[in-house]
């Protein structure tokens, strides 16, 4: 039985539109459950059930943490550090499809409507109807990466790969730094 929860193209495609739905605007209430809703997630992994002490918050000001998860291999002594962040811009633009703009799988069947289609930019479009782009506020910035990310995370800890990885993911990048430089602290304190 495979035990691996983000294994397959389609799984990180759930997982990728799970992080999306936990809508995380720039300085939004959002953001700041963010940090606690993507720690419960990365407890699912049998990892982080043994070893739950290595995911830590990081006061970022204002209500918003960034996370760390550390996958560490008790022989390793490199380590490769994943970074990214959950903030997204506001969805205003999006127009009447805004209550939309969080959930990729609705927002790209919608936009395949001819209503909609007709008004987007002929690559948008050529890429929307090649069946190959889902569309939504931080798919791509930046909670695809976010997603491989928890899923290299996932891989190394089942695999034991000889590595320590550090996935680093952080709020408030679209704005001020706040979460990268809170985050900083904590990578140079773990090295």
């Amino acid at each position: 039985m495979n035990a691996f929860m983000w294994d397959t193209p389609e799984k990180l495609r759930a997982l990728l539109c799970e992080l999306v739905s936990w809508e995380s605007r720039t300085l939004t209430e959002g953001e700041n459950k963010f940090a606690y809703q993507l720690k419960d997630k990365l407890l699912t992994l049998p990892y982080f059930e043994k070893h739950p002490e290595l995911i830590e918050l990081h006061d970022a000001g204002l209500g918003r943490n960034a996370v760390t998860a550390f996958y560490k291999h008790p022989t390793a002594t490199e380590t490769v550090v994943l970074i990214s962040h959950f903030d997204t811009v506001h969805t205003e633009e999006y127009g009447e499809l805004e209550p939309l703009a969080f959930s990729p799988e609705e927002l790209t069947k919608k936009l395949l409507e001819p209503k909609y289609l007709k008004d987007l930019p002929e690559a948008a479009r050529i890429d929307l109807e090649s069946g190959n782009y889902l569309f939504g506020r931080g798919t791509m910035d930046m909670k695809m990466g976010l997603a491989l990310h928890m899923q290299l995370i996932e891989k190394a800890s089942f695999e034991q790969w000889p590595i320590n990885l550090i996935l680093t993911t952080v709020p408030d990048e679209e704005v001020n730094s706040a979460g990268m430089r809170a985050a900083v602290v904590e990578l140079v304190r773990l090295r």
